[in-house]
């Protein structure tokens, strides 16, 4: 029975842009690799439309096999590109390896990261070294929000990540020795839970 449903695709349309471009550069006999994570739900959809070959790996470590097996298939053409929200710094350290040790291939690098993660992940990399806390606010199952706190403990030991004003309460933090505090949030945090950690903060004069 056919129902009289209205179907709105909602996917970002930037993430639709790498679908697109995998699929492409696919059928033209590219090897495709995907610096994700790849049991994120970004990565399993686009990795649905890499064809058969591929691969999606998320650290430096991984590339030497990674090597192997594109040598092995017999495809001379490399596709790199990124999950939306993977840690930039990541992704040029991956990729540049790839591209060192890929001498003869045509290697194909674009950044598909989106600009938004760009810039927050920078802004956050600039605040946490300037601070003596840092609270980074998003879902701990958040891609985009780990990678935040990842940057924000590279750059402050000081750091946390949490969801919402009841978990940062939770974490019993010493404020004694903190005279100033840095708070990002990922790119899904509700603006609501973003204000009540800053209210609290501010009024706790923290």
């Amino acid at each position: 029975k056919i129902k009289n449903i209205e179907i709105i695709d909602l996917t970002c349309p930037r993430v639709l842009l790498i679908h697109d471009l995998a699929k492409k550069l696919c059928k033209e006999g590219y090897f495709i690799i995907l610096i994700a994570q790849k049991d994120h739900p970004e990565a399993i959809g686009t990795l649905g439309f890499c064809g058969k070959d591929y691969l999606a790996i998320d650290d430096i470590s991984k590339v030497a096999d990674a090597i192997d097996i594109i040598k092995s298939c017999g495809k001379n053409k490399v596709l790199i590109i990124s999950q939306t929200t993977f840690a930039e710094d990541k992704f040029k350290e991956i990729s540049k390896a790839f591209n060192c040790r890929l001498k003869g291939y045509n290697v194909e690098i674009i950044n598909t990261i989106c600009p938004s993660t760009h810039t927050r992940q920078n802004e956050t990399k600039v605040i946490a070294s300037s601070v003596d806390m840092m609270i980074i606010i998003g879902d701990t199952n958040s891609s985009n929000s780990y990678k935040l706190y990842e940057i924000a403990k590279a750059n402050c030991d000081n750091s946390y990540l949490i969801q919402d004003l009841d978990d940062l309460l939770n974490n019993n933090i010493d404020y004694s020795s903190v005279l100033k505090v840095g708070v990002m949030a990922g790119a899904s945090t509700p603006i609501d839970l973003i204000n009540e950690v800053v209210n609290y903060l501010k009024k706790e004069n923290i």
